[in-house]
């Protein structure tokens, strides 16, 4: 087994530690922390709201969750393709979403049996359930005690954090992205609840195709059958609908085009991007290089065969009665930094990696036989997701010259490659000398 017993006796902080006056005075103190924060950011979505319609540099408040969540949902109920330009002349958007898989649409159709400022209200509501939610996750998977307070607040410091932050204002489903790829990495031998994980991350391609061959080689591969199957299933079904409407023709033809106007928007270039964490974005900074769509996947080759790798050793070649992915081990660890590292990402995204950093600092779930690695990884891991140096409104401040620019831009990726790389050669040291606990 990669992990023992370390689940039960080694909780770095359990309530019975902390008398019961305790554990109250810290669950009002941290209840209180996490709603002063999501009410200071849901504030300032009020004062920075972007009214539907044209992006505004200066107005961003939940500018995602019009574009990317109620319009194009509101479109497929209406049988207009959200990937077409009939969608992006006729409905207050900025433009038609990118390759996003149709099942996102339908996930997300029940918000719009509401009018738009009702749901927007229930979507925030559900964003900090959804945190609530991650912050447990990742303290079960950390082998963490799960005491509300505990719960609470690394909520709140999860949603101060720039990739928590970034997500509840702009409205964006990345939380829900989080929970299904949390859920797969941890899920274990659990292939139904697996393959639920890996549906919902992969309503985004650029986090299902990663986690599917990072899954894959840990001995998932039922969880990812399980997964493919409801995704496609749910996209044929809202496909099929909008083809009913649109005629296919018309379809094709409006989603290649809507996915050319993606490709060709400046701020999605990485030598522009001030949000993109993958090493292939660092490198395309450094050299001016502009990957296309296969570029990008082509790319992400070499950067994952040695996680897989490494994955695979430790965890791939085991019966299926003998894995134990579900703790936030070293394994886990190359999982999801490789989830990240080798395909395009972006800071928000960066709430998978909370489990990582409970764990490696902790020195739970098996991270206690690497003394110094575990520290240096956990650093890695923590620093990106609360780098607020990398926002545009940081460096616009600044007015740094380009150079600096980049540099300041380039640092999440580097880290993240860093800690991908430590873990990655942990797992290889250990698989070779036989060690595969």
């Amino acid at each position: 087994m990669e992990f023992d017993s370390e689940r039960n006796n080694q909780a770095l902080y359990s309530p019975l530690v902390v008398g019961r006056n305790g554990r109250l005075l810290l669950g009002v103190c941290t209840t209180l922390f996490l709603i002063a924060v999501t009410g200071a950011i849901a504030a300032r979505v009020v004062r920075n709201y972007q009214d539907p319609g044209k992006f505004q540099d200066a107005h961003q408040g939940y500018c995602d969750f019009h574009n990317g969540v109620y319009y194009p949902s509101q479109a497929l109920g209406e049988g207009v393709s959200p990937y077409g330009q009939k969608y992006a002349l006729n409905y207050p958007v900025e433009r038609s979403i990118p390759a996003f898989a149709p099942a996102v649409l339908m996930l997300h159709w029940p918000l719009t049996l509401v009018d738009l400022r009702t749901a927007e209200v229930l979507y925030y509501g559900l964003m900090v359930l959804m945190l609530l939610l991650i912050s447990w996750m990742s303290l079960r998977a950390a082998a963490w005690s799960r005491a509300w307070w505990l719960v609470a607040g690394v909520a709140g410091v999860l949603g101060a954090s720039r990739a928590g932050y970034g997500t509840l204002f702009t409205g964006y489903f990345t939380f829900e992205l989080v929970i299904g790829t949390l859920l797969a990495v941890f899920a274990g031998h659990r292939t139904f609840s697996g393959g639920i994980g890996f549906a919902l991350a992969s309503i985004k391609p650029t986090s299902g195709i990663p986690l599917a061959i990072m899954m894959l080689a840990r001995g998932q591969w039922r969880a990812v059958a399980n997964g493919s199957a409801i995704i496609v299933v749910a996209s044929l079904m809202a496909i099929g609908w909008l083809l009913m409407n649109d005629g296919s023709n018309s379809f094709i033809e409006q989603f290649q085009a809507a996915q050319q106007e993606h490709r060709t928007d400046p701020n999605e270039l990485p030598v522009n991007t001030w949000t993109r964490v993958d090493i292939l974005a660092v490198v395309a900074k450094w050299t001016d290089w502009r990957p296309d769509d296969f570029q990008h996947l082509l790319g992400m080759l070499p950067l994952i065969a040695l996680p897989f790798l490494a994955v695979w050793l430790a965890e791939g070649r085991k019966r299926l009665s003998d894995r134990s992915p579900e703790q936030a081990g070293p394994t886990s660890a190359v999982v999801l930094l490789a989830v990240l590292s080798t395909l395009y990402h972006h800071h928000y995204d960066l709430v998978i990696l909370v489990p990582i950093v409970l764990a490696a600092w902790g020195g739970t779930c098996g991270w206690n036989r690497f003394p110094v690695s575990r520290w240096f990884v956990g650093f890695l891991c923590l620093l990106p997701i609360i780098n607020y140096a990398t926002s545009n409104f940081v460096l616009g401040k600044l007015s740094l010259p380009i150079f600096w620019v980049q540099i300041f831009t380039s640092i999440n990726g580097v880290m993240l490659g860093l800690a991908l790389a430590t873990t990655t050669g942990m797992l290889l040291l250990r698989s070779r000398s036989g060690d595969s606990g």
